[in-house]
């Protein structure tokens, strides 16, 4: 643990995520918010943007060696510790992590179960086609109902994604403004605040999207929702997009003329702004579908 016999050097990390955690009970152990860690920083004549803090505690690899040494410093570190910190660093960054162990391969479909698939499929074809030509004999089916317009087709690349009902604001970063969560989130604010980071839509397969943010000095992160946890409900920029994973997908459709629904792949929710607020700052949440017009964007794609 942190601080062995009441000190703040590291405990002898053995990986690059051990390293952040470590960092990230320290930062704990300071009591001191982000915004404070920042202003004590500035007095050492360190940098340390505190969404810079956020992103380095929740990523798993190594922090450069000078936001390590001002973090320390700013959580009340002595010179020894920074030294102890910079040097158990070092020596990850020397060796490196013991490579993950290979997934085990999923096991072969049985040639048989595949067989007997398409047995019992042939035979519930043969029977529902005999059971609607009975049908057919007594009394003419209903006519279908009209198709659906098929949903206008995003293209992949940056865009400005503006809440209906306060369209001078676009979604960007901003911070859970009840304090509970301090890494950055998903908000509104004025649009002329909102880049960096610059906010793209990549489609990934079958309808599906990550929304995503590249920032010049943190790099590209994927928005994704939040489950548990005091962020619950918010969504958040990670740096490891993963197409499995259904809390870094949505659903991009039209819900009215120029307007969009973003519809998440974990749990069929929506994407809105926390209490149908119109005010910067607001969040954006991840909630049940109600077709509100707090749930609805204006997408503007940009060169």
């Amino acid at each position: 643990m942190v601080g062995v016999n009441g000190g703040l050097a590291p405990d002898h990390p053995a990986t690059a995520p051990e390293f952040v955690a470590q960092l990230k009970r320290l930062k704990e152990r300071s009591g001191l918010t982000f915004r404070q860690l920042e202003e004590r920083a500035a007095a050492n004549g360190d940098l340390l943007p505190r969404s810079t803090v956020a992103d380095v505690l929740r990523r798993t690899g190594l922090p450069r060696p000078d936001l390590v040494a001002a973090l320390v410093r700013a959580c009340g570190g002595t010179p020894g510790d920074v030294a102890a910190w910079l040097a158990a660093r070092e020596r990850l960054a020397a060796h490196g992590d013991p490579p993950p162990a290979p997934a085990p391969p999923a096991p072969p479909r049985s040639r048989r179960t595949a067989v007997l698939v398409v047995v019992v499929a042939a035979v519930a074809v043969t029977l529902a086609a005999s059971t609607w030509l009975v049908v057919r004999g007594a009394r003419q089916p209903a006519a279908p109902p009209a198709p659906s317009p098929p949903a206008a087709a995003l293209a992949a690349g940056p865009v400005r994604i503006h809440p209906a009902r306060a369209p001078e604001l676009c979604l960007t970063e901003g911070v859970d403004r009840s304090g509970r969560y301090g890494s950055p989130v998903a908000a509104q604010r004025p649009c002329a605040e909102a880049e960096p980071p610059v906010t793209r839509v990549e489609p990934v397969r079958d309808g599906l999207y990550f929304i995503t943010w590249a920032h010049p000095q943190l790099g590209v992160g994927c928005l994704t929702v939040l489950l548990s946890g005091p962020g619950r409900g918010l969504l958040e920029p990670w740096d490891d997009c993963q197409p499995s994973r259904p809390i870094q997908l949505f659903h991009i459709e039209p819900s009215a003329p120029d307007r969009y629904r973003i519809r998440s792949a974990q749990g069929d929710l929506c994407l809105g702004i926390r209490e149908g607020a119109r005010d910067p700052g607001a969040e954006v949440v991840h909630a049940a579908c109600t077709g509100a017009a707090d749930q609805e964007y204006l997408i503007e794609p940009r060169s």
